[in-house]
């Protein structure tokens, strides 16, 4: 590993001073290089300056990918040649922000040992850029002092209910789902149905943000889309997504339906998560999953669980015998939640799964920031508490261990191995795939797809 004051700075700061000095046009020209030319330099500039800081390969690799994106106008508007070469510079800048990131991951034990390779450097680039996107232009509000408030009072609540000491208990068997509206769709090539149904969640009425989660109308119906074949007695994967996923068009593509429905004659079910897709109460998706308040993200989880187990006792009514549950992401995190609360899953897959969801705050905040969240009065410790009721970790799992199976990327930026490890150890390690990837990419890796063929062949294909 290099030094944590990272030489490949240079790489990103050079290619913004390009693009800021030596590409630039007449009149409006030059607000095609302002973006890409201020970001490589500043994100460069960090990397360089303030090495103790995680994020500071955001802003390079942000500025690397609007680079390469803009170098093509560049080119046919500005000056080929100019154009040419930054797009050049700006993809070597934003491939030194990935690795950069990958250099300065610390190893984790039981974690097989990160080499850095520039393909793996462009994937951890890749999430890099996802999480500036998510700083620049954040999902929601956060309130610390409504947050600090709520923590101490669900704290003080599940402690007194036993429900930290049996997290199980926090979560009621959902009734039999019986009434379903169903309508078919095609679109993007694809036959699908859109199900909906009534989720009937109600959070237990003492616990803080009740009202507030209530009050997001379009979540009270819930939704799946199906791919399934006629024979009702056929296998069902029920495959759940990321955070701010949730539509069809992403959904089915991430999955590969068309892989699990026509090659290995699965039938499909994507439910969606709560605050996702059509049951966001605004424009972006999963934007009030974990704001204002952290006890969002209880009841976002625990209305999951219950939505998700409504879909699965529907299936089973519908002639379904075998179910394994595959999640991504946040929804690998659902997966391993539903494991240690549905009985009877054939497998589950926790795909690139988080097992802390405080972690991001601990990762990613600056001395400065946890400072300041003390100042507002937020107890992480009491938070995570808290998050201990909808927590994977606070579970045993109720399939035996040779039906879970986990997957992680090496070069993930979002959900890092250790995330992973810590999951797959609770898991008491079980069959698990270690990527040379990233979080983005870790639905196209070889290794992936083989550990899914081996667990839905063998514990559903049958």
């Amino acid at each position: 590993m290099l030094s944590s004051r990272h030489p490949a700075g240079w790489l990103a700061a050079l290619a913004g001073l390009y693009w800021l000095t030596g590409v630039g046009g007449p009149g409006w020209g030059v607000l095609l290089v302002v973006l890409p030319g201020s970001l490589l330099l500043a994100g460069g500039l960090a990397i360089l300056l303030l090495p103790g800081d995680l994020r500071t390969p955001q802003l390079a690799a942000v500025g690397g990918a609007a680079g390469i994106l803009l170098g093509f106008p560049a080119m046919a508007l500005l000056d080929w040649g100019n154009g040419a070469l930054a797009t050049l510079l700006s993809a070597t800048g934003f491939v030194a922000a990935g690795w950069v990131a990958l250099t300065r991951e610390p190893a984790v034990d039981d974690v097989p040992e990160l080499r850095p390779s520039v393909r793996l450097a462009a994937k951890a680039a890749i999430d890099e850029a996802l999480l500036s996107s998510m700083v620049m232009v954040p999902v929601a509000r956060s309130d610390p002092a409504l947050a600090a408030a709520e923590v101490s009072r669900a704290d003080e609540l599940f402690s007194r209910l036993s429900w930290i000491e049996d997290p199980a208990s926090f979560h009621d068997t959902p009734p039999v789902l019986e009434s379903v509206e169903i309508d078919r769709m095609n679109r993007l090539g694809l036959s699908y149905e859109h199900l909906r149904y009534e989720s009937g969640f109600d959070p237990k009425g003492e616990v803080p943000g009740r009202e507030r989660w209530l009050g997001y109308a379009a979540n009270h119906t819930a939704h799946a889309w199906l791919r399934r074949h006629s024979d009702a007695e056929r296998p069902w994967v029920v495959c759940i997504h990321g955070f701010g996923m949730g539509t069809a068009a992403i959904d089915l593509q991430a999955f590969a339906t068309s892989w699990l429905y026509d090659t290995l004659g699965l039938n499909v079910a994507l439910p969606v998560l709560p605050v996702h897709g059509p049951r966001a109460p605004g424009r972006r998706s999963g934007a009030v999953f974990m704001l204002p308040s952290i006890l969002n993200a209880v009841h976002a989880e625990a209305q999951a669980i219950w939505d998700v187990r409504r879909l699965i006792s529907w299936l089973r009514s519908e002639g379904a015998t075998r179910i394994g549950v595959y999640g991504l992401s946040l929804g690998g995190y659902t997966t391993a939640l539903l494991a240690g609360l549905e009985p009877d899953l054939a497998c589950a897959v926790a795909g690139v799964p988080p097992s802390d969801l405080t972690h991001t705050q601990d990762r990613f905040g600056t001395a400065l920031e946890r400072a300041e969240e003390e100042r507002r009065g937020i107890d992480w410790e009491a938070t995570r508490r808290v998050l201990s009721v909808v927590s994977p970790l606070s579970l045993s799992p109720l399939l035996s261990r040779e039906r879970r199976y986990i997957f992680g990327g090496l070069g993930d930026r979002i959900v890092p191995p250790s995330q992973v490890r810590d999951l797959w150890l609770h898991w008491e390690r079980p069959r698990i795939a270690w990527l040379a990837g990233g979080h983005v990419s870790a639905v196209y890796e070889r290794e992936t797809k083989e550990l899914l063929e081996e667990a839905f062949r063998k514990h559903l294909v049958v």
